[in-house]
Order: C-alpha cells, then structure tokens, then sequence
C-alpha cells in the first residue's frame, strides 16, 4: 500500500518534472523568438520616441519572457537603452510589445542617432564612424518560474538595424503548393529558386491526384496544352483553388494555362488568339505595378508557348500586354503571366521534340530556329526570373 509520505514525493517529482519540461521547451522556443520593429521602416533615431516590436515564434511550443531590452553602444559608451515589456506567444503566432527608450543624456542620443543614421544610409561620412557602434540585447525569463535567466547577444549597428527591418514570416505555411498540369512541364528555375530558399514544393500531378487542404505560403498553377474553356473537373477544381488562395490572401501565381485559368475563376473571357505565340519573343512592355517587374527593361525577353489568351477580369490591373495580346495581370493575391519565365533548356528541348508533328502545321512557327536561339536567348529570360522572382518574394514578403 503507498503511504501518504510516497505520494507526496511522487507529485512533488511530477510537478519537478514538467516545470523543468515546460521551462526547457520554454528555453528553446524563446531562444528563437525574433524581433523586428513593428512600424513600417526602423531607424535610430525613432527609438528616442518608443514604440512597438512585433515578437515572431517560429517554434512548435508555445514562448514567454519578462523583458526584452536593447542598449545601444557608440565607442564602448552606452547612448541609452530600450526595454519593452513581456509576452506568452503561442507556437508559429507573433506577438507586440510595447517599449520605453530611456537615456542619461538624451539630446546627446539624439544627437549621435541622427549622426548614425545618415551614416549608415550613406549620406554622412565624416561626423561619425558607424563601425563604432553596437547593440547588445537581453532576452530575460525565468526557469521552473523562479530562477531568473538572460540571453545576450550583440550586433554591429547595421546588422540590428538589419534585423529590426527584417519581413519575418510567423506561421507554420513554409510549403509551395505546384499545381502541375502536363508531364514535361514542372516550375523549372522558378520551383529551384524556392527551394533554395528554404521552401518545399508540394508538387500535385492535377490529372491524376486530389488537391490538398490549402495550408500553403504559395500556391503556383503551371501550364498545359488544354485550354481554360475545356470542360475538366480538375480544371475547375483548380480555378476554385485559386478563388480561395485569394480570399485567404495567399499569394497565387498562374503561368500561361494557369493565367488563363486565373483569369476565367475571375470572370474574364478566355479564347483563342489569332495566332499561336511560340519560341522567343522580346515584346512584353510594363503597363502598370512596376514593383513586380522593377528592373526588368521593357520591352522584355520571354519565351512563349500559347495559342489561347485572356480578358482582363473587373477589378484586376493589366501588368503587361503585347502587340497582341494582354500578358500579365494581377488582382488581390493573384499574379497571371502568360508568358514563361521560369523555362530550362531541357524544358525548350523537350517541348520542341514532342510537337514535331503539331509544330509542322504552323507554317509561321520554325522550330530549328528555337532551338538554334535557346543559348543566346535563355539567359536573358532566366534573369528576368531572378528579378521577378526576386520582385514577387519582395510584394508578398515572403
């Protein structure tokens, strides 16, 4: 028989137990929390009036501290610090606190912070050394709810003003959902730039498998040789998909057929053109939203593979057009090019060694010449890949 002596014991170890198993998980979750400054830009100088950070938990526990604090060093010499208050985060959620920045001195702070700033954005050279300065930040909690504990860490001035500014992604959403509609035709560079990146492509052959719940950072709809007006139902299930990518706000990119699917879920005509564009061409122009094509020139180099085309949707914006057809638009979450970007040599080889007999029927179409400008061409429209890709990560802060 157990005494009442041993089950006193027995509970004081459980309890024992799980403070030190929740301290620990605690442990590790809020050594992982990161801070960003809330407002839309950081700088130093704005730390003299308060404010609030948005605290990120990456994590699957949940996280809690006391204080978070910053000081702020030039030349060894504190210029004033910044102490924020506490916050339990549930797991994969972000959190805001609000801070105080206090100072022995604090027209000298603002003195050195309006120095450091313009510093730092290369316009001031001489008055101040932005390599004297450092930020030291303190993280503190406690263990098994009494013993207090901190965390230290220190950064350069332009790696904390770096971090404060950081997008910082707080939920669990790292997947790519690649609705793939033909064999020979996947996410090519752009599923390779994800990927590098960190994100994992969930790649769903649409023909033949069930789209997933929707529970994705992106979802990307690629190309095929039906057309948008066929009557499929994973075609309309997938025009469904992207209505709900956009109510939630979830970033979807549609290319060729699935601009045109895009363009359809949204109410817009879809048809045949008056001629099919295929190989290189080097006429889109930028019509509008100039962020998702900054520093591509236009007109611009793509490769094309296309015989139907879209209407503008209501209430969606032409990005880009043609001497033909419209070539690009967006609306809400929802980005359609008809034009591709994201083609591999293997991709352009391929393409050209299956449609021989279908290419043959096209009198204006000559695949030799495709083929013989795949080297002197590609590069050219995989760069434009890397800066739209670049533009696109940068709209949606992913």
């Amino acid at each position: 028989m157990v005494n009442k002596h041993t089950i006193i014991v027995l509970v004081s170890i459980a309890v024992i137990v799980s403070s030190l198993g929740y301290s620990s998980l605690n442990l590790v979750s809020a050594n992982g929390l990161k801070f960003k400054w809330a407002s839309k830009s950081f700088d130093f100088t704005s730390v003299m009036y308060g404010g609030n950070l948005e605290t990120c938990n990456n994590s699957d526990y949940p996280a809690s501290f006391a204080k978070y604090e910053f000081t702020i060093f030039y030349d060894s010499k504190p210029l004033g610090k910044f102490t924020s208050s506490g916050i339990s985060i549930p797991p994969h959620s972000k959190g805001i606190v609000n801070g105080k920045f206090t100072a022995d001195d604090r027209q000298v702070a603002q003195i050195f912070f309006s120095f450091l700033d313009t510093e730092i954005q290369g316009t001031d050279v001489n008055r101040v050394d932005a390599n004297k300065m450092r930020v030291t930040t303190s993280l503190d909690y406690t263990i098994i709810g009494v013993v207090p504990f901190s965390t230290i860490h220190e950064y350069s001035g332009q790696e904390f003003l770096d971090m404060m500014n950081e997008n910082t992604k707080c939920n669990k959403m790292s997947d790519i959902l690649v609705i793939q509609n033909a064999r020979l035709e996947g996410p090519g560079t752009l599923g390779e730039s994800f990927q590098s990146d960190g994100f994992h492509l969930d790649v769903v052959f649409a023909k033949k498998e069930k789209i997933p719940a929707l529970d994705h950072t992106v979802v990307l709809v690629l190309g095929a040789p039906e057309s948008a007006n066929d009557n499929l139902e994973y075609l309309k299930n997938e025009m469904s998909l992207i209505r709900q990518a956009s109510e939630k706000n979830i970033p979807v990119l549609g290319i060729c057929l699935g601009s045109q699917l895009m363009a359809k879920a949204f109410g817009a005509n879809v048809y045949a053109g008056p001629i099919k564009e295929i190989g290189f061409y080097d006429d889109i122009r930028v019509d509008s939203a100039p962020k998702l094509f900054e520093g591509i020139n236009s007109p611009f180099s793509v490769f094309h593979w296309h015989g139907d085309t879209f209407d503008i949707p209501k209430n969606a914006t032409r990005l880009a057009y043609s001497g033909l057809y419209n070539q690009a638009f967006h609306v809400d979450s929802a980005v359609g090019l008809q034009f591709h970007l994201e083609v591999t040599k293997q991709d352009i080889t391929s393409w050209l060694e299956n449609t021989t007999e279908d290419l043959s029927k096209i009198p204006y179409i000559d695949p030799i010449m495709i083929q013989n400008q795949i080297d002197q061409n590609l590069p050219l429209v995989q760069n434009n890949m890397k800066l739209f890709y670049r533009n696109f990560k940068s709209a949606f802060r992913l």
